[in-house]
């Protein structure tokens, strides 16, 4: 696969990370200096430079834009023409959205057993029979 490629057409290639200053202060003082973190490429071909932003930090900001999304919303991403990235990160979402349904659905079986037996056990204690809540005593004799 091809990685990033210039207007040209052709492949740039990566030339490491670069710190840009933005928003200087004519005065010489870094104080109000924002310091911002850039991947370079340069294209081989007609020596266009380009930056962009790193992997890690564009990874966190889809991860912290799919924080909030609905499932449908996250399978939109997925099945639409979105960067890969974007899409692995709301592949990875919807599994733990779907992990945390499971796990939920689990612990409400659980629940449900646990009170069905207790039901059982406290209508055997108090003489009832799940059937009807009468009293064996009350009920005609089975043959």
């Amino acid at each position: 696969m091809l990685g990033k490629l210039c207007v040209c057409g052709h492949e740039m290639k990566p030339q490491g990370k670069q710190t840009l200053e933005m928003n200087g202060s004519s005065l010489g003082s870094n104080l109000w200096t924002d310091h911002v973190e850039v991947d370079m490429y340069i294209c081989s071909w007609c020596g266009r430079m380009a930056f962009f932003e790193p992997e890690d930090v564009r990874e966190k900001r889809f991860r912290d834009a799919c924080e909030e999304m609905t499932m449908d919303e996250l399978r939109a991403i997925v099945y639409d023409a979105n960067p890969d990235m974007l899409r692995a990160v709301a592949r990875e979402r919807i599994e733990e959205l779907e992990s945390i349904e499971r796990y939920k659905a689990e612990q409400k079986q659980k629940e449900e057993e646990r009170r069905a037996k207790r039901k059982k056990l406290f209508s055997g204690i108090l003489g009832r029979d799940e059937d009807d809540g009468k009293s064996p005593k009350n009920r005609p004799p089975e043959f």
